[in-house]
Formats: C-alpha cells, structure tokens, sequence
C-alpha cells in the first residue's frame, strides 16, 4: 500500500478540529502511539530515506492494546510524504524488540503521541499531540500501487485549502527527524 501524506503544525488544536468537522469530518478513535525507531550500521535509514519501528498502540477510549512492526519506504515523491508502508501486528513487541538489537539494530529516540483520528470517505485526518513537538495536522488517504498518488495528492492539497492552510505549510520531515533535529541528534 501507499500513503499519501502531508502534515502541519497547527498552533491551535480545537479550532483545526472545529474547521475538520465543518467540511464533513467524523470522529474516530483516540490513540497513544508510542514509536521505538531503530537504526543500523549496516543500513542507513537517513541516506535511504526508509524507517523501521516498532509501535505500542492504546486506544484511549476502550483500553485496547496493539502492537505493530512497520517498514516505511523511501519517499515516492517531493510534495507530499508519500510512502509504501509495510505493516504487521506483532504478539510480543519486547520481543521484536530484543530480535531487532540481536540482529545488530540499535534503538533512536522514542516518538509517543495521542492521535486522534477523523474520518471524511477514503481521507483521514490525524489530530497529534507530540511530546516535545505539540500539536500537528496530518491529512493521508491510501492508494495501491503508485495508482492514484496524483489525484490523492490533488484531494488532499484541495482540503488544505478548505482547511485555511496550503501546501507550502507543509512539513516533509518525520517527528522522529523533528524529535532528533530539537534534541541536535541528527
């Protein structure tokens, strides 16, 4: 699968809420995503521009665990943050942890956010509160294959805009890249 994204900082939570309920938005869940990244000698995550991490989910609403191995690729394209994305539930998510730095991966600064989640057809806006960050805007709809990355993007910048917002606001790095950029890790 693809991910189309863009992300902005948004300086006031409620009213970017507000505005996403105005165009048709409905309310979804509320996650606390705690991301562990890894990164490797022998595989340079920043050159390459891919990812691996390893996320613990809760659902603040119902209590719910999940926990998920994701690999995201390189970026497809320089507008938007577009990416396959590879992603499986993991039973024991310590465990991966210890296969990861037994197979010589080393853990980075960890990402813990609450996301809250909006829905308006196939686009799905993410609410994020990022420790150390703030609060950000993400906007993403998936696509198979490289099909419909274009009229993805089109859906998303027109939101945006219907939003008060344009892509020139737009972030391209990661809040792992944003964490380590604060932290002068990078």
């Amino acid at each position: 699968m693809i991910e189309v994204e863009v992300k902005i900082k948004v300086n006031d939570k409620a009213e970017i809420i507000e505005a996403l309920k105005k165009q048709g938005f409905t309310k979804g869940k509320t996650l606390r995503e705690s991301d562990t990244y890894f990164k490797a000698e022998f595989h340079d995550f920043i050159a390459i521009g891919d990812a691996l991490r390893i996320r613990r989910t809760e659902n603040l609403d119902t209590g719910e665990k999940e926990d998920m191995i994701t690999y995201k690729g390189p970026r497809l394209d320089t507008r938007t943050k577009t990416r396959e994305e590879l992603e499986t539930g993991v039973e024991d998510s310590d465990l991966m942890e210890k296969v990861f730095t037994n197979l010589g991966f080393e853990k980075v600064n960890p990402v813990v956010k609450v996301r809250e989640y909006y829905h308006l057809d196939n686009l799905t806006a993410c609410v994020d509160r990022v420790e150390g960050l703030g609060s950000f805007l993400e906007l993403e709809i998936i696509v198979s294959e490289n099909d419909g990355m274009e009229a993805a993007t089109t859906k998303i910048s027109a939101m945006l805009e219907k939003l008060g917002h344009n892509m020139d606001e737009t972030i391209k790095t990661s809040y792992l890249g944003l964490i380590q950029l604060k932290n002068g890790a990078m």
